[in-house]
Protein backbone atom coordinates (compact mmCIF):
# COMPACT_ATOMS: atom_id res chain seq x y z
CA UNK A 1 0.00 0.00 0.00
CA UNK A 2 1.35 3.42 -0.96
CA UNK A 3 2.02 5.74 1.97
CA UNK A 4 0.77 9.31 1.74
CA UNK A 5 3.66 10.88 3.67
CA UNK A 6 2.15 14.36 3.60
CA UNK A 7 -1.25 13.41 4.99
CA UNK A 8 0.29 11.08 7.59
CA UNK A 9 2.68 13.76 8.83
CA UNK A 10 -0.06 16.41 8.91
CA UNK A 11 -2.16 14.20 11.18
CA UNK A 12 0.67 13.09 13.45
CA UNK A 13 1.64 16.70 14.00
CA UNK A 14 -1.92 17.21 15.36
CA UNK A 15 -2.67 19.76 12.63
CA UNK A 16 -5.69 17.94 11.22
CA UNK A 17 -8.93 18.85 13.01
CA UNK A 18 -9.60 15.21 13.90
CA UNK A 19 -6.21 14.73 15.56
CA UNK A 20 -6.10 17.91 17.65
CA UNK A 21 -6.05 17.55 21.43
CA UNK A 22 -7.45 19.38 24.46
CA UNK A 23 -4.40 19.40 26.72
CA UNK A 24 -1.16 21.37 26.12
CA UNK A 25 0.90 18.68 27.86
CA UNK A 26 -0.47 16.08 25.44
CA UNK A 27 0.33 18.36 22.50
CA UNK A 28 3.95 18.88 23.56
CA UNK A 29 4.37 15.18 24.30
CA UNK A 30 2.87 14.04 21.00
CA UNK A 31 5.13 16.14 18.76
CA UNK A 32 8.38 15.92 20.79
CA UNK A 33 8.34 19.48 22.03
CA UNK A 34 7.11 22.71 20.48
CA UNK A 35 9.54 25.16 18.90
CA UNK A 36 9.56 28.30 21.01
CA UNK A 37 11.81 30.89 19.41
CA UNK A 38 9.44 33.77 20.22
CA UNK A 39 6.58 34.28 22.64
CA UNK A 40 3.82 34.59 20.06
CA UNK A 41 5.21 31.58 18.16
CA UNK A 42 4.66 29.32 21.15
CA UNK A 43 0.99 30.22 21.50
CA UNK A 44 0.17 29.88 17.79
CA UNK A 45 1.94 26.52 17.50
CA UNK A 46 -0.10 25.13 20.41
CA UNK A 47 -3.29 26.82 19.20
CA UNK A 48 -3.02 25.11 15.80
CA UNK A 49 -2.85 21.71 17.51
CA UNK A 50 -5.54 22.09 20.15
CA UNK A 51 -9.27 22.48 20.52
CA UNK A 52 -10.36 25.78 22.07
CA UNK A 53 -6.98 26.77 23.55
CA UNK A 54 -6.93 29.90 25.67
CA UNK A 55 -3.70 31.71 26.53
CA UNK A 56 -4.23 31.07 30.23
CA UNK A 57 -4.23 27.29 29.61
CA UNK A 58 -0.68 27.29 28.30
CA UNK A 59 0.50 29.86 30.86
CA UNK A 60 -0.86 27.67 33.65
CA UNK A 61 1.03 24.62 32.39
CA UNK A 62 4.25 26.63 31.99
CA UNK A 63 4.27 28.85 35.06
CA UNK A 64 1.78 27.47 37.62
CA UNK A 65 1.71 23.68 37.50
CA UNK A 66 5.03 23.64 35.59
CA UNK A 67 4.04 20.49 33.74
CA UNK A 68 5.67 22.12 30.72
CA UNK A 69 9.05 23.80 30.68
CA UNK A 70 10.89 25.95 28.18
CA UNK A 71 14.49 24.84 27.61
CA UNK A 72 17.33 24.75 25.11
CA UNK A 73 17.55 21.32 23.50
CA UNK A 74 17.27 20.15 19.87
CA UNK A 75 19.73 21.95 17.58
CA UNK A 76 20.60 24.19 20.51
CA UNK A 77 17.27 25.99 20.05
CA UNK A 78 14.44 26.74 22.46
CA UNK A 79 11.52 24.31 22.85
CA UNK A 80 8.63 23.75 25.24
CA UNK A 81 8.75 20.14 26.44
CA UNK A 82 6.92 18.05 29.06
CA UNK A 83 8.64 18.51 32.41
CA UNK A 84 8.46 14.79 33.14
CA UNK A 85 10.71 14.25 30.10
CA UNK A 86 13.18 16.98 31.02
CA UNK A 87 16.15 14.60 31.24
CA UNK A 88 15.31 13.00 27.90
CA UNK A 89 15.52 16.34 26.13
CA UNK A 90 18.54 17.74 27.98
CA UNK A 91 20.75 14.66 28.33
CA UNK A 92 19.54 13.29 25.02
CA UNK A 93 20.96 16.26 23.11
CA UNK A 94 23.98 17.19 25.25
CA UNK A 95 26.53 14.67 23.89
CA UNK A 96 26.17 15.86 20.33
CA UNK A 97 26.75 19.59 20.62
CA UNK A 98 28.57 20.69 17.49
CA UNK A 99 30.27 23.50 19.38
CA UNK A 100 31.10 24.19 23.00
CA UNK A 101 32.18 27.79 23.56
CA UNK A 102 34.76 28.35 26.24
CA UNK A 103 33.37 30.07 29.29
CA UNK A 104 34.77 30.85 32.70
CA UNK A 105 33.82 28.22 35.28
CA UNK A 106 34.00 31.00 37.85
CA UNK A 107 31.33 32.98 35.99
CA UNK A 108 29.06 29.93 35.67
CA UNK A 109 29.42 29.28 39.40
CA UNK A 110 28.48 32.88 40.20
CA UNK A 111 25.43 32.72 37.94
CA UNK A 112 24.27 29.52 39.63
CA UNK A 113 24.70 31.06 43.07
CA UNK A 114 22.82 34.18 41.97
CA UNK A 115 19.81 32.12 40.93
CA UNK A 116 18.49 31.53 44.43
CA UNK A 117 15.27 32.85 42.93
CA UNK A 118 14.21 33.41 39.30
CA UNK A 119 16.04 36.40 37.77
CA UNK A 120 16.32 38.11 34.41
CA UNK A 121 19.74 38.33 32.78
CA UNK A 122 19.96 41.99 33.80
CA UNK A 123 19.16 41.09 37.39
CA UNK A 124 21.87 38.43 37.35
CA UNK A 125 24.37 41.04 36.10
CA UNK A 126 23.35 43.44 38.88
CA UNK A 127 23.78 40.71 41.48
CA UNK A 128 27.29 39.62 40.48
CA UNK A 129 28.87 42.71 38.91
CA UNK A 130 30.63 43.80 42.11
CA UNK A 131 32.65 40.59 42.18
CA UNK A 132 33.79 40.57 38.54
CA UNK A 133 35.16 42.95 35.91
CA UNK A 134 32.19 44.63 34.25
CA UNK A 135 33.62 44.70 30.72
CA UNK A 136 31.33 42.66 28.46
CA UNK A 137 29.65 41.22 31.56
CA UNK A 138 26.15 41.36 30.06
CA UNK A 139 27.29 39.40 27.02
CA UNK A 140 29.15 36.89 29.18
CA UNK A 141 26.16 36.39 31.48
CA UNK A 142 23.87 35.80 28.49
CA UNK A 143 26.29 33.15 27.21
CA UNK A 144 26.60 31.58 30.65
CA UNK A 145 22.82 31.27 31.03
CA UNK A 146 22.60 29.61 27.63
CA UNK A 147 25.45 27.17 28.29
CA UNK A 148 24.01 26.28 31.70
CA UNK A 149 20.75 25.66 29.88
CA UNK A 150 22.51 23.29 27.49
CA UNK A 151 23.85 21.44 30.52
CA UNK A 152 20.35 21.05 31.96
CA UNK A 153 21.05 23.29 34.95
CA UNK A 154 19.03 26.40 34.00
CA UNK A 155 15.53 26.71 32.52
CA UNK A 156 13.25 29.54 31.43
CA UNK A 157 10.98 30.71 34.24
CA UNK A 158 8.36 33.51 34.14
CA UNK A 159 7.75 35.47 30.95
CA UNK A 160 7.64 39.26 31.26
CA UNK A 161 5.64 41.29 28.78
CA UNK A 162 2.16 42.15 27.63
CA UNK A 163 -0.31 39.48 26.56
CA UNK A 164 1.23 37.41 23.76
CA UNK A 165 4.32 39.57 23.35
CA UNK A 166 7.17 38.60 25.68
CA UNK A 167 9.69 41.31 26.52
CA UNK A 168 12.15 39.10 28.40
CA UNK A 169 12.30 36.04 30.63
CA UNK A 170 13.39 35.20 34.10
CA UNK A 171 15.58 32.13 34.50
CA UNK A 172 15.71 29.57 37.28
CA UNK A 173 17.74 26.59 38.36
CA UNK A 174 16.09 23.44 37.05
CA UNK A 175 16.34 21.77 40.46
CA UNK A 176 14.36 24.63 42.02
CA UNK A 177 11.82 25.15 39.22
CA UNK A 178 10.89 21.54 38.43
CA UNK A 179 9.69 18.65 40.54
CA UNK A 180 12.30 15.92 41.13
CA UNK A 181 12.33 13.19 38.50
CA UNK A 182 14.38 10.08 37.83
CA UNK A 183 17.56 10.82 35.96
CA UNK A 184 18.73 8.94 32.88
CA UNK A 185 22.05 8.00 31.38
CA UNK A 186 22.96 9.76 28.14
CA UNK A 187 22.43 6.51 26.22
CA UNK A 188 18.97 6.01 27.72
CA UNK A 189 18.04 9.62 26.99
CA UNK A 190 19.14 9.34 23.36
CA UNK A 191 17.15 6.14 22.92
CA UNK A 192 14.05 7.77 24.43
CA UNK A 193 14.54 10.81 22.22
CA UNK A 194 14.67 8.71 19.05
CA UNK A 195 11.66 6.63 20.13
CA UNK A 196 9.69 9.81 20.78
CA UNK A 197 10.78 11.26 17.44
CA UNK A 198 9.72 8.22 15.44
CA UNK A 199 6.31 8.35 17.09
CA UNK A 200 5.42 11.59 15.32
CA UNK A 201 7.96 12.12 12.52
CA UNK A 202 8.19 8.61 11.00
CA UNK A 203 8.76 7.43 8.37
CA UNK A 204 12.13 9.18 8.73
CA UNK A 205 15.73 8.64 7.68
CA UNK A 206 18.84 8.64 9.83
CA UNK A 207 19.70 12.01 8.29
CA UNK A 208 16.26 13.38 9.20
CA UNK A 209 16.73 12.56 12.88
CA UNK A 210 20.27 13.96 12.88
CA UNK A 211 18.96 17.21 11.36
CA UNK A 212 16.08 17.52 13.83
CA UNK A 213 18.11 16.74 16.94
CA UNK A 214 21.33 18.49 15.94
CA UNK A 215 23.37 15.28 15.96
CA UNK A 216 26.24 14.12 13.80
CA UNK A 217 25.10 11.41 11.40
CA UNK A 218 27.82 8.99 12.55
CA UNK A 219 26.63 9.19 16.15
CA UNK A 220 23.00 9.05 15.06
CA UNK A 221 23.48 5.64 13.47
CA UNK A 222 24.63 4.28 16.84
CA UNK A 223 21.37 5.42 18.43
CA UNK A 224 19.32 3.75 15.67
CA UNK A 225 21.28 0.54 16.20
CA UNK A 226 20.44 0.58 19.92
CA UNK A 227 16.62 0.41 19.61
CA UNK A 228 14.12 -1.78 17.77
CA UNK A 229 12.81 -0.20 14.57
CA UNK A 230 11.00 -1.30 11.44
CA UNK A 231 12.19 -0.32 7.97
CA UNK A 232 10.10 0.70 4.99
CA UNK A 233 11.25 1.44 1.43
CA UNK A 234 9.68 4.49 -0.17
CA UNK A 235 10.76 5.62 -3.64
CA UNK A 236 14.01 3.72 -3.34
CA UNK A 237 15.01 5.12 0.06
CA UNK A 238 15.10 3.42 3.45
CA UNK A 239 12.96 5.00 6.16
CA UNK A 240 12.54 3.97 9.78
CA UNK A 241 9.58 3.80 12.14
CA UNK A 242 8.90 2.44 15.60
CA UNK A 243 8.67 -1.33 15.76
CA UNK A 244 5.06 -2.36 15.14
CA UNK A 245 3.99 1.12 14.02
CA UNK A 246 0.81 1.22 11.97
CA UNK A 247 1.20 3.87 9.28
CA UNK A 248 -2.47 4.80 9.13
CA UNK A 249 -3.14 6.11 5.63
CA UNK A 250 -6.52 7.70 6.34
CA UNK A 251 -6.99 11.10 4.72
CA UNK A 252 -9.11 13.96 5.96
CA UNK A 253 -12.54 14.26 4.40
CA UNK A 254 -12.44 18.01 3.78
CA UNK A 255 -9.87 20.65 2.88
CA UNK A 256 -8.03 22.23 5.78
CA UNK A 257 -5.90 25.37 5.74
CA UNK A 258 -3.81 26.51 8.70
CA UNK A 259 -1.38 29.37 9.31
CA UNK A 260 1.73 28.19 11.13
CA UNK A 261 4.10 30.62 12.86
CA UNK A 262 7.78 30.97 12.04
CA UNK A 263 10.01 28.07 13.11
CA UNK A 264 7.03 25.79 13.71
CA UNK A 265 7.99 22.21 14.52
CA UNK A 266 6.19 21.01 11.37
CA UNK A 267 8.92 22.55 9.23
CA UNK A 268 11.87 21.38 11.32
CA UNK A 269 11.21 17.64 11.54
CA UNK A 270 13.07 16.41 8.45
CA UNK A 271 16.16 17.38 6.53
CA UNK A 272 14.48 16.52 3.26
CA UNK A 273 11.34 18.68 2.91
CA UNK A 274 9.59 17.17 -0.11
CA UNK A 275 6.74 15.68 1.92
CA UNK A 276 5.55 19.21 2.78
CA UNK A 277 7.23 21.66 0.38
CA UNK A 278 7.90 21.94 -3.34
CA UNK A 279 11.64 22.48 -3.86
CA UNK A 280 10.89 25.45 -6.16
CA UNK A 281 9.58 27.42 -3.18
CA UNK A 282 12.04 26.31 -0.50
CA UNK A 283 14.03 29.55 -0.59
CA UNK A 284 10.87 31.50 0.28
CA UNK A 285 10.42 29.52 3.50
CA UNK A 286 13.98 28.80 4.62
CA UNK A 287 15.51 32.25 4.57
CA UNK A 288 19.03 33.68 5.04
CA UNK A 289 20.54 33.73 8.54
CA UNK A 290 18.68 30.52 9.46
CA UNK A 291 15.30 32.29 9.55
CA UNK A 292 12.16 30.26 8.82
CA UNK A 293 9.06 32.04 7.53
CA UNK A 294 5.50 31.65 8.82
CA UNK A 295 3.71 29.33 6.41
CA UNK A 296 0.27 28.68 4.95
CA UNK A 297 -0.46 24.94 4.86
CA UNK A 298 -3.28 23.23 2.97
CA UNK A 299 -3.90 19.55 3.70
CA UNK A 300 -0.25 19.20 4.71
CA UNK A 301 1.33 21.03 1.76
CA UNK A 302 2.92 24.45 2.23
CA UNK A 303 1.27 26.76 -0.32
CA UNK A 304 2.52 30.18 0.75
CA UNK A 305 3.89 32.38 3.50
CA UNK A 306 2.39 35.08 5.65
CA UNK A 307 3.39 37.70 8.16
CA UNK A 308 1.63 39.87 10.67
CA UNK A 309 2.37 43.12 12.44
CA UNK A 310 0.63 44.45 15.51
CA UNK A 311 -0.45 48.07 15.29
CA UNK A 312 -2.28 49.29 18.35
CA UNK A 313 -5.14 46.89 18.96
CA UNK A 314 -5.13 45.51 15.42
CA UNK A 315 -3.22 42.84 13.54
CA UNK A 316 -2.13 43.62 9.98
CA UNK A 317 -1.79 40.43 7.91
CA UNK A 318 0.10 40.01 4.65
CA UNK A 319 -0.54 36.85 2.61
CA UNK A 320 2.05 35.68 0.06
CA UNK A 321 0.86 32.72 -2.07
CA UNK A 322 3.36 30.66 -4.05
CA UNK A 323 0.78 30.36 -6.81
CA UNK A 324 -2.41 32.35 -7.27
CA UNK A 325 -5.12 31.36 -4.78
CA UNK A 326 -8.62 30.70 -6.04
CA UNK A 327 -11.60 32.19 -4.23
CA UNK A 328 -12.09 29.04 -2.20
CA UNK A 329 -8.52 29.05 -0.87
CA UNK A 330 -8.76 32.77 -0.13
CA UNK A 331 -11.88 32.17 1.94
CA UNK A 332 -10.13 29.39 3.90
CA UNK A 333 -7.14 31.63 4.62
CA UNK A 334 -9.35 34.53 5.66
CA UNK A 335 -11.27 32.27 8.01
CA UNK A 336 -8.03 31.21 9.73
CA UNK A 337 -6.98 34.84 10.08
CA UNK A 338 -10.31 35.65 11.68
CA UNK A 339 -9.84 32.81 14.19
CA UNK A 340 -6.27 33.89 15.04
CA UNK A 341 -7.44 37.45 15.70
CA UNK A 342 -10.26 36.12 17.88
CA UNK A 343 -7.79 33.96 19.83
CA UNK A 344 -5.61 37.01 20.46
CA UNK A 345 -8.63 39.23 21.19
CA UNK A 346 -7.59 41.79 18.57
CA UNK A 347 -9.12 43.33 15.48
CA UNK A 348 -7.52 42.52 12.15
CA UNK A 349 -6.93 43.82 8.66
CA UNK A 350 -5.80 41.81 5.64
CA UNK A 351 -3.63 43.52 3.06
CA UNK A 352 -4.38 42.62 -0.55
CA UNK A 353 -2.97 39.26 -1.60
CA UNK A 354 0.39 39.70 -3.28
CA UNK A 355 0.84 38.32 -6.76
CA UNK A 356 1.93 34.70 -6.74
CA UNK A 357 5.69 34.29 -6.52
CA UNK A 358 5.95 31.50 -9.08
Amino acid sequence: MAIDMTSLYFRRQLLCRKTRVHDPIEAATSICGVNAQRGITIYLSFWNRMHNLEKKDLDRALYKTRELVKIWCMRGTVHVVPSNQFHTYTKGTTPFRLWSPTLSDDLCTKVIKALEEPLTKSEIVDKIKGSMPEKDLRTQVARAVRILGYRGLVVFAEALGSEFYTREYKFALAENWLSPSDSLSEDEACQNLLTNYLGCYAPATVQDFAYWAGFKVKETRKVFDSIDTDEVRIKGRTYYMKAGDNLDNTKGQSDEVILLPEYDSYLMGHKEKSRILNEDFKSQVFLPLASVAPTIVKNGDIIGTWNVKKKGKSLLFQINPFEEFNEYDISLVHNEIRKIAHFMNLKYHINSLRESSS
